[in-house]
């Protein structure tokens, strides 16, 4: 009786620390060597589906396609949270926020 309870226990402690790991490694901060950025949003143009104030965690991808929302790091402003509307022949991406009715004019590569 003794034993199986402690097997339990066991493999409960096992369990949690699996589950534990497997989320450091998918959001842990790139502070910390991770692979995860943060990003709460400051405005409305992304609305409705992302709103003032939302927690937006993201990860750099190998290829982006039409229609992912990005951060990038915008040379004056700061971060930036759009939607890629096209993508350039040099590689450059069209962005525009979701509740935007104009295009960025800063087209990150």
């Amino acid at each position: 009786m003794f034993k199986v309870k402690r097997l339990n226990r066991s493999i409960l402690s096992a369990t949690i620390l699996v589950i534990m790991v497997v989320l450091w490694v998918q959001f842990s901060p790139t502070q910390f060597s991770g692979t995860a950025s943060y990003v709460i949003l400051s405005g409305n143009s992304m609305s409705p589906k992302f709103m003032l104030g939302d927690l937006v965690i993201v990860k750099e991808a190998s290829i982006y396609k039409v229609g992912d929302a990005i951060a990038y790091k915008h040379p004056t402003i700061n971060y930036i949270f759009h939607r890629i509307i096209s993508i350039n022949p040099d590689s450059t991406f069209q962005l525009q926020g979701d509740h935007n009715d104009w295009v960025d004019s800063y087209t990150p590569t």
